[in-house]
């Protein structure tokens, strides 16, 4: 499977590009606005150089007004990511799915299957906020229990609602990506046959779940990996922040490459089982 993604790199790249320039429409005018609360003072190198959570947390407390009116542009540029990985959702699983690659009928494919992706996305989406109004549920109701909890006491009373939330994400991406794949497979026009038949594949058989663990392990693994050049070098001088930079697009670029892996993995589950 990998080495097949692998000799399809084009999409990779494609996609990583796509991820980079979504990412700096959104950082681009946060770093700028951060320059301008802080009199392009070099607080923020500070704050790279040596993290400290009381000075971050200090820092947003003074920048407040100043990122206040930062936030519904920045909420709206998530928005437009959130948006724009959903419209080439269909361009990319079927590059990834017939491990080829043109332009043209990447857009294409975006294009086709634009509504049945944002009616998907909806629908998941809402249950993901269901979950987590249930999840706040059962932090209150944890908190009923013990009325005045020390600090300990408290994070550890937030842990059930965590871990219910946690698994509830990601019993929702496994939806999202087999979904997806049924989608553009089958070309399946109904939401609900694809979201029946991806709950099937996922009951019947445990290599899902084992994929996705192995793409989590991979993921976590490589976020290790990221973590500790970025400990033992840091971003203290212009020659040092050009190499960290380096290693976090080639992080990214490794991110991106597990992300397309998984929707791979999930294609060879749909070929394999029957629904």
């Amino acid at each position: 499977m990998i080495q097949a993604l692998w000799k399809n790199k084009k999409v990779v790249v494609f996609y990583y590009l796509l991820s980079l320039l979504s990412a700096l429409i959104v950082a681009i005018p946060f770093y700028r606005t951060l320059q301008e609360g802080t009199g392009y003072s070099l607080a923020p190198e500070a704050l790279v150089k040596d993290f400290d959570f009381m000075i971050f947390t200090d820092t947003l407390r003074v920048l407040s007004e100043s990122l206040l009116p930062f936030i519904p542009q920045l909420l709206l540029l998530a928005g437009i990511t959130a948006l724009a990985g959903i419209f080439f959702s269909g361009g990319v699983i079927d590059a990834v799915m017939n491990d080829r690659f043109r332009v043209r009928r990447f857009f294409i494919f975006s294009a086709r299957f634009l509504n049945r992706m944002l009616m998907l996305g909806m629908i998941l989406g809402s249950l993901a906020l269901l979950s987590a109004c249930i999840a706040v549920l059962i932090s209150w109701l944890m908190m009923k229990l013990i009325p005045t909890p020390d600090h300990r006491e408290a994070v550890l009373l937030h842990v059930p609602a965590v871990i219910f939330f946690l698994l509830c994400l990601a019993g929702l991406f496994l939806l999202w990506d087999y979904s997806r794949v049924i989608l553009v497979s089958r070309r399946e026009k109904s939401i609900f046959r694809a979201l029946a038949g991806a709950f099937r594949l996922l009951s019947r058989s445990r290599r899902p779940l084992l994929f996705f663990l192995y793409v989590l392990a991979a993921g976590l693994a490589g976020r290790g990996l990221y973590l500790l050049p970025d400990h033992l070098i840091g971003m203290t001088t212009p020659l040092k922040m050009i190499l960290m930079i380096i290693i976090q697009q080639a992080y990214i670029f490794y991110r991106v490459f597990i992300r397309l892996l998984h929707i791979r993995l999930a294609g060879s589950v749909k070929t394999v089982i029957p629904m």
